[in-house]
């Protein structure tokens, strides 16, 4: 059973291979700071790239819905996301 913790541990080492940056500064990223905001700076077309990254690695499927608010783009907020999707996954 995944829990959050190990959701997001997962997320940061798939946002550190996709910007080529070391896992132990992604690790000390503040999880609720906004991935496209002026402390980290990701363009939108990076966003799309991780969150591919992220359903191949974790075989889901974000929601659209989740995707239209930039309040979505926290490794917080993906790994919420995610850990949902594997649930409901699990269920059917």
């Amino acid at each position: 059973m995944c829990d959050i913790y190990s959701v997001e541990k997962k997320v940061k080492e798939v946002f550190a291979k996709r910007l080529k940056v070391p896992f132990e500064i992604i690790s000390s990223l503040d999880s609720s700071v906004n991935l496209l905001g002026k402390k980290i700076g990701l363009s939108h077309r990076e966003i799309i790239y991780l969150i591919y990254d992220l359903e191949k690695e974790f075989d889901i499927t974000f929601p659209q819905n989740n995707l239209v608010s930039e309040d979505t783009y926290t490794l917080q907020a993906l790994s919420s996301i995610i850990l949902v999707q594997i649930n409901v996954r699990m269920k059917a």
